[in-house]
């Protein structure tokens, strides 16, 4: 394997990577740099849903060893023979300046104000759009309320896209981490003011299935804010909600 990409340090986003590496050969290893959710208090911890591993993120360290490692920097690439690969953000920083077709004002950004510094590893998401001719896809892990607003505010730095990635929608208002993918998802799409995905994919994992959490991720409210973004073509979802049923899932 050429690349692996890591978008941060929670186990459902790298927790197979050090399995992987001891079957595949790795040549590149990218992630945004030391984990900031490393070695904290027991209370730290627990106060936090989406739990940290040292023991995971040593293996992963043991695993990338001596090899080729790339630390991922807001405005820069990636190089990938083939395709354009731009670090869109990374550590909590985000691009500066606008890209090529980004720029347009975003007039939602007047009523959506910035909540507490997230100090966590959904901060530090690596995000990135990638560009294949003229298609563009754009997947920013679990990027946090502040930073994808920074990305998408006073303009949309990124332009429009034909794909979007998403976490699950959240409908929690601030939610745990000052995090609202509902929201954030309109913001960051909002039409000819945002990325304007043609397709926009979803990702809820098996975990996420509890009646409870469908009501908070993907539920009615947010797959009703994906729908209805501008433009948008199709929708997709990487996994089944049963309590969704057939009015709130894919076909």
């Amino acid at each position: 394997m050429d690349y692996s990409l890591v978008t941060h340090f929670h186990a459902d986003h790298y927790g197979a990577v050090p399995e992987l590496a001891a079957k595949v050969s790795i040549v590149n290893w990218i992630d945004h740099g030391p984990a900031v959710e490393a070695y904290k208090s027991e209370e730290w911890k627990q106060a936090h849903v989406l739990r940290f591993s040292d023991a995971l993120y040593q293996a992963y360290l043991k695993a990338r060893g001596d090899k080729k490692h790339i630390v991922a920097v807001a405005g820069e690439k990636i190089p990938l023979k083939g395709v354009e690969v731009m670090v869109l953000t990374a550590s909590g920083k985000q691009i500066s300046k606008p890209l090529p077709g980004g720029g347009a004002p975003n007039k939602w950004c007047e009523s959506t104000p910035l909540r507490a510094e997230a100090e966590n590893e959904d901060s530090q998401s690596v995000g990135t759009l990638i560009s294949f001719g003229k298609f563009r896809f754009v997947f920013l892990g679990d990027l946090t309320w502040n930073n994808g607003c920074r990305l998408a505010c006073p303009v949309n730095k990124v332009g429009p896209v034909d794909v979007h990635h998403h976490a699950p929608c959240d409908e929690r208002g601030q939610g745990e981490w000052g995090r609202d993918h509902l929201r954030l998802f309109g913001l960051l799409a909002g039409g000819s003011m945002g990325l304007a995905p043609r397709v926009a994919v979803l990702n809820a994992g098996e975990r996420w299935h509890a009646v409870a959490y469908f009501k908070w991720f993907g539920g009615p409210k947010g797959w009703s804010t994906v729908r209805h973004s501008p433009g948008l073509e199709d929708f997709w979802q990487m996994h089944f909600q049963p309590q969704g049923g057939t009015e709130y899932n894919v076909p």
